[in-house]
């Protein structure tokens, strides 16, 4: 359960015994998170879908700041009055806070609901390299190959996703860098072009323009009226935009390399970075060639394992570079089977678990 507060400093400042983040926007919700919303920073559409999805939602203020478009919302709960008392607010929120938050249902095809985000970004800024492109193609590919309805941002300024699947796409991330009027789901969906592995596509312009934090929100607010699941691949340097998409996303991958000697900057990164995200986000450790690094990160600095740990393949990248998921090419090698976890996971399933290996029938010779 996370209480969102958007932005009654008096309130914020009542908060000391419960957990909770202060926004001074509206923030984009999930199921299950309690949202006390203050009259003047009310979005009508905003606050229609995260009810809709199955938000907890509290509006407060004055009679006179209430847009009327808000008063038609059904299932928004009220406590408008001249003096707001915290207290009442503050029983609220904890009334909305005895029961575990759901996760996010994830639909095959889209509906009035709001889809999940999920986010592969590095553990550091200089994260270059580390196989993001790879595990955002892939995942991508995985969930599409099983009928869900999933699409792909690539916020790296630089990024290189719409070359390698050669996507015919008119459009860019940078559609989205201005403010204009918010277009409607199927509009959305043609921005996204459908690749050959199946999945929706938004590239990256490629010229080293970083879409700016509010513009990674008003991406992720359209995505999510329009797929079930939404990917974004970050690019390297911790931005706005990079922030941005941690608060927002559903589900944070932070990748690195199995490095030792980056280690201690990993544990660091992930220390500063979890508070930001609205659950733990899960460590992968990719491409590297010592097999004892999953264990050192676990026993000298994580104290847990990481969430996936995955060799270097070079048949893995070769297959990137040519726009190919090698996940579905050779799902029972170790890569396809990373990626089938992360899928599961991003479902809210239990990954499948290993078959059991069968004994070779013995041949007695006497």
């Amino acid at each position: 359960m996370r209480y969102l507060i958007t932005d009654w400093d008096e309130l914020h400042e009542a908060l000391s015994d419960v957990p909770h983040q202060w926004r001074a926007t509206c923030p984009l919700p999930v199921a299950g998170d309690a949202w006390v919303v203050e009259a003047p920073f009310a979005e009508p559409e905003t606050l229609a879908e995260a009810v809709r999805s199955g938000v907890s939602v509290l509006l407060v203020g004055s009679p006179g700041q209430v847009d009327p478009a808000i008063r038609t919302i059904q299932g928004l709960e009220w406590q408008v009055a001249d003096e707001i008392d915290p207290d009442a607010i503050l029983a609220w929120m904890r009334a909305h806070g005895e029961t575990k938050a759901p996760r996010p249902a994830i639909r095959k095809t889209s509906d009035s609901a709001m889809g999940v985000v999920a986010v592969f970004a590095g553990l550091l800024p200089t994260g270059g390299g580390v196989g993001k492109d790879t595990l955002t193609l892939n995942t991508a590919a995985w969930l599409a190959k099983r009928k869900i309805d999933v699409a792909v941002a690539d916020l790296d300024p630089f990024g290189t996703l719409g070359s390698k699947l050669r996507a015919a796409s008119f459009e860019t991330v940078d559609i989205f860098a201005e403010e204009r009027p918010e277009p409607d789901i199927e509009t959305i969906r043609r921005m996204f072009a459908t690749v050959k592995l199946g999945f929706g596509l938004l590239p990256s312009s490629g010229q080293g323009t970083v879409l700016p934090g509010d513009g990674v929100q008003r991406l992720i607010h359209a995505a999510r009226r329009a797929f079930s699941v939404t990917i974004l691949n970050l690019g390297s340097g911790q931005t706005n935009a990079y922030y941005a998409a941690l608060e927002a996303a559903t589900h944070v991958y932070l990748v690195g390399q199995g490095d030792r000697g980056k280690f201690r900057a990993y544990k660091r990164a992930l220390e500063e970075l979890t508070p930001l995200c609205r659950q733990a986000p899960r460590v992968i450790l990719n491409r590297f060639y010592d097999k004892d690094a999953p264990s050192l990160w676990e026993e000298e600095f994580a104290g847990s394992p990481p969430f996936a740990a995955i060799f270097e393949d070079r048949r893995v990248f070769e297959a990137t570079e040519a726009g190919e998921a090698a996940a579905l090419k050779d799902p029972k090698r170790p890569f396809g089977r990373a990626i089938e976890k992360i899928a599961a996971d991003i479902l809210g399933e239990e990954p499948a678990a290993d078959a059991p290996r069968k004994e070779a029938k013995r041949k007695w010779l006497w």
